[in-house]
């Protein structure tokens, strides 16, 4: 798909609406951060006065997100030589979705099928019929202090106190075998 070279401005909202990082977003939509000075609090009175909303023309100060409403506001990550820095913001909004509003759905997306993805299987620890094997899955919390080993890679082991988890192997959830309490 062609993008043409130079995209259109996006259009100014009728009214401004703002949010401060860590306060409560009252509309779903489209949001950009932008930058704004300081206001110096010169006097006792200063301090319990209500700032004034911002005036453009504004600074952004990075990328448009998407907000949902009644989420707190977030900060934005800035990148610099040093790392990531983040950074609280105000964000003004620039469209209001309220396409779902009392739960009715576009014409357009009537259609539209999401798909919940699958449970996962809950695998509680077992001990087999004989009393003399256990095993249970990464995660689960262990009730005897002993030696578990991998159930594919039996080179694998790690030595585990009653009441501690069972770790990942290799960033994944496998089964683990008591070896030796």
């Amino acid at each position: 798909m062609p993008f043409p070279p130079e995209l259109a401005r996006v259009p100014d909202p009728i009214d401004d609406t703002f949010v401060k990082t860590g306060r409560w977003v009252k509309f779903a939509g489209i949001w950009e951060p932008i930058s704004l000075e300081k206001v110096q609090k010169t006097s006792l009175l200063d301090w319990f006065k209500r700032a004034p909303d911002p005036a453009p023309p504004f600074t952004l100060a990075g990328a448009m997100n998407y907000l949902h409403a009644y989420s707190s506001a977030p900060q934005i990550m800035i990148e610099t030589v040093d790392g990531p820095v983040h950074s609280d913001t105000t964000w003004r909004l620039l469209w209001r979705d309220d396409r779902y509003l009392a739960g009715i759905v576009p014409e357009h997306e009537a259609d539209y099928r999401f798909t919940k993805p699958p449970e996962p299987p809950i695998r509680r620890p077992v001990v087999s019929e004989s009393g003399q094997t256990s095993w249970a899955q990464s995660g689960t919390t262990t009730w005897v202090s002993g030696t578990w080993l991998v159930e594919f890679d039996l080179h694998a082991s790690v030595k585990l106190v009653k009441g501690d988890k069972l770790p990942l192997h290799l960033g994944r959830t496998v089964d683990w075998l008591l070896a030796e309490e």
